[in-house]
């Protein structure tokens, strides 16, 4: 599609500019009346230039607005799976804590010594609070992903519409801002670092 509006661009400015060559080729006009004709044919060719650039504006737009979609969907699978993981987890939780309660009863008809109690419930301990913080640090990462990926969204989309609108040469500055922004923000993303919740079941992505 941009490549089609880049030929109809080129195309239209080639007609344009042969329509000025054949009205500046007439020996009778005045250099007043050639300054005029110019200024006539930049200021329609302004307007293709223009035209041009919201058109291809409006299809960067609209892919980025179909990559959001899809970044939105991606998210809800993933909230999804979180949720998922988060039940199992919690179901480990509950058979731990079984599984400890019947090592006390255990413990309490002779059958194993309180050491071995302490031992063992020390162990299951361990091997859940692993899985916990493995847990986090997998739901964390893509958690962060999705935010650095909504990130470059919201800034290759602000980029976009400043070129439309205020559009050149403030765009210039914008885009500079927007991209330090980002860029910036992004950082902050990076920088994250996440927080284990002990004993609790692990909290979602946040959006």
């Amino acid at each position: 599609m941009a490549a089609t509006a880049k030929a109809r661009r080129v195309a239209q400015i080639a007609l344009l500019e042969e329509e000025r060559t054949r009205e500046l080729d007439n020996a009778l006009l005045t250099e007043n009346e050639k300054i005029k004709i110019n200024l006539e044919f930049n200021a329609k060719r302004k307007e293709i230039e223009e035209q041009h650039q919201n058109e291809i504006a409006g299809i960067i737009t609209e892919a980025l607005q179909f990559a959001s979609a899809a970044l939105n969907i991606l998210s809800q699978f993933d909230q999804a799976r979180t949720n998922m993981e988060n039940q199992a987890l919690k179901r480990d939780i509950a058979n731990n804590d079984k599984r400890k309660r019947d090592l006390e009863l255990t413990a309490r008809k002779g059958l194993v010594s309180q050491q071995e109690v302490r031992i063992q419930t020390l162990k299951m301990d361990q091997e859940l609070d692993d899985k916990k913080r493995k847990l986090e640090a997998q739901q964390f990462e893509r958690n962060k992903k999705q935010q650095i990926a909504q990130a470059l969204m919201n800034g290759a989309l602000g980029i976009t519409q400043a070129w439309v609108k205020p559009g050149f040469p403030l765009a210039i500055a914008l885009t500079a801002l927007i991209a330090a922004q980002t860029v910036a923000q992004i950082a902050v993303i990076n920088s994250q670092k996440p927080q284990f919740a002990h004993g609790g079941i692990l909290p979602g992505p946040s959006h």
